[in-house]
């Protein structure tokens, strides 16, 4: 993480510290709604919360779908 932060300073990425972590923020705040919506869906489909959470597809399939989005 210290090595991704010192890149974006490096290449004047965020104008501040401040401006980073707000980046960083929204990034978590999209993906945790969208893992929400994910689980959701699955547990419409009547799969347990246990079933979805060790699936590692959980992950990937969220991720994948906000890229797409974007």
């Amino acid at each position: 993480m210290l090595a991704f932060i010192e890149q974006c300073a490096q290449t004047r990425r965020f104008r501040s510290v401040d401006a980073f972590f707000d980046s960083a923020l929204n990034v978590f705040r999209r993906h945790v709604e969208a893992l929400d919506t994910y689980i959701q869906h699955e547990q419409a489909k009547g799969h347990s919360l246990e079933e979805i959470v060790s699936s590692t597809q959980c992950e990937i399939v969220v991720t994948r779908q906000l890229d797409a989005a974007e």
